[in-house]
């Protein structure tokens, strides 16, 4: 079976270039493809129309020669596509086979025990059915997500940057997994990626997509730097025009006029006020709240929160003897003017570490420190009030949400720190600021919804937003979630610069080849024990 497309252009106003420009490509069952490509390439407008969440301006889609349209998800998957997106569509409350057989309702219970024993021997998950799905790695959620999917039994499957839950450690036994896939249910596996390691090793024949350019086609398995050779012509640090735009939501040509002539009745105005009212009852909640916990805490016998506050301290960030579920007496600091790595995986207890230091989760045990100060842990509030900018490796489920407008996004942080009386028409006005600065489209304005927004769009809204101001320390996880190497290079200049102005920065990844060359203290996580690498052991 063959799916194809011909000519295909998507092109999301009239004055705007075309994220696809007649791109043609052929994709066959018993096949891995990958799809490669810079920020604004088009990969995630292509994985869109494929999947039926939007239509082409032009161009035809064939299965096997036969004209199809899909005027939504539910079109594509009765023509046998099915996606695996970075939002995943799972009931995160709900157990394994909640999930399962709400994705099977037409495929009987013999069918779906045989499918999840195909699924544990292919990729060797065996899926917990006693505990709920948020408390699942996000690998696991991963492979349910890709599991459901195969529940509806089609022909072809589109995997939406699987790179930010498959780490580079387990990238063969991600490609072995899906070969025993393909072999057994004979489909065809589409993977959606910017990840160069992910792009050489998995697919067996990979399509590049280029900003303004014909994709180029590699049916033989090349390496990064020849990768790297063939993506420089393309790479620019803009975007092109609209290319952060994806699915739905597109704002009319009226709807912008009346977002830049300032009509205060217009619905972008109200929400905006709405959110500015909503935003100082939220502040006035968070400031009793604070003080009557405060208060709690000081009538107890040495639990003052002043007395843990040290007179003389170098260290911005302290971590004392953490203890959880995956962490094994912890101790680690970062300095004044320092950017500090930390690098590991889920199982060796990176995650754990982010949610503690981030505020959404209690250690078991052990004490974190900013600026010499005891920060009550589970209280995200205190970090900001210790002027902390936070990221978290899951930037859709906790650095955003698909219904705020890119104003409510990016202002969030400026809100806080200004006290939540921060003034709208000023605001506007830095939103604008930050909008210019990362050289997006003149089509994305305050006003617009974050979910027309593409995945490396966000991220560097996120980015934008969190590292805009005075800053004391940020913790950063997986900030370079669904960036390309532009944007990387960008984020390098920003913390650099940063630590120059008396901020420190301390990251967290899977991924430390991304890192290699830079000049950073780096430590790593091992079965919850941590430990400097061998150059900053001494420092």
């Amino acid at each position: 079976m063959v799916l194809s497309v011909e000519n295909l252009v998507k092109q999301y106003s009239q004055n705007s270039k075309p994220v696809l420009n007649n791109v043609s490509l052929n994709f066959e069952t018993g096949k891995i493809y990958g799809i490669l490509g810079e920020n604004g390439a088009g990969k995630s407008t292509l994985a869109n129309i494929l999947s039926g969440s939007i239509l082409p301006s032009g161009g035809k889609i064939r299965i096997d020669g036969k004209p199809v349209v899909f005027n939504s998800p539910k079109d594509a998957l009765k023509n046998g596509i099915a996606i695996v997106r970075q939002k995943r569509c799972i009931s995160l409350e709900g157990y394994f086979y909640d999930n399962a057989m709400l994705a099977a309702r037409t495929v009987s219970k013999k069918k779906l025990d045989k499918l999840r024993s195909e699924f544990d021997d292919c990729f060797g998950i065996e899926f917990n059915s006693g505990k709920p799905v948020e408390d699942y790695p996000e690998k696991e959620r991963f492979y349910l997500s890709l599991f459901c999917e195969l529940c509806h039994e089609p022909d072809f499957i589109i995997l939406d940057e699987p790179a930010a839950s498959i780490n580079e450690n387990w990238i063969s036994n991600f490609e072995k997994g899906l070969k025993k896939l393909i072999g057994l249910r004979k489909i065809c596996i589409i993977i959606i990626t910017h990840s160069l390691p992910q792009a050489v090793s998995v697919p067996d024949i990979l399509y590049i997509l280029r900003k303004f350019n014909s994709p180029v086609i590699l049916k033989e398995k090349v390496t990064v730097e020849k990768l790297l050779e063939i993506l420089s012509p393309a790479s620019n640090e803009n975007e092109n025009e609209n290319s952060c735009l994806s699915d739905s939501g597109i704002s009319t040509d009226n709807d912008l006029e009346t977002e830049k002539n300032g009509d205060i009745s217009s619905p972008v105005k109200k929400r905006q006020n709405n959110f500015f009212i909503n935003s100082v009852f939220i502040r006035l909640t968070n400031k009793i709240f604070s003080f009557i916990n405060n208060k709690c805490e000081q009538s107890k016998p040495g639990q003052s929160l002043s007395a843990e506050i040290k007179e003389d301290y170098k260290s911005v960030l302290e971590v004392k003897n953490l203890v959880s579920e995956y962490l094994k007496d912890i101790s680690f600091s970062v300095l004044k003017n320092e950017i500090v790595l930390i690098s590991g995986m889920e199982e060796d207890g990176i995650i754990d570490l982010e949610k503690i230091l981030l505020g959404l989760k209690k250690a078991e045990n052990g004490s974190v420190f900013i600026n010499g100060q005891l920060i009550k842990q589970g209280r995200p509030d205190l970090l900001r009030e210790n002027k902390a900018a936070l990221i978290s490796s899951e930037p859709f489920v906790f650095g955003s949400n698909e219904n705020l407008t890119i104003r409510e996004l990016v202002s969030g942080k400026m809100l806080f720190d200004s006290g939540f009386f921060y003034p709208p028409f000023e605001m506007d006005s830095r939103v604008k600021k930050i909008i210019e600065k990362e050289k997006f489209p003149n089509a994305v304005f305050p006003g617009q919804l974050v979910s027309v927004l593409s995945g490396g769009m966000t991220q560097r809204l996120i980015l934008a937003r969190e590292l805009s101001g005075e800053i004391s320390l940020a913790v950063l996880c997986e900030p370079d979630n669904g960036i390309d190497r532009a944007s990387l290079k960008r984020l390098f200049g920003i913390l650099e610069n940063k630590i120059v102005l008396n901020s420190s920065v301390l990251i967290l990844t899977k991924n430390p080849h991304l890192y290699k060359n830079k000049n950073y203290k780096k430590g790593s996580l091992h079965s919850g024990e941590f430990g400097w690498c061998d150059e900053d052991k001494k420092k």
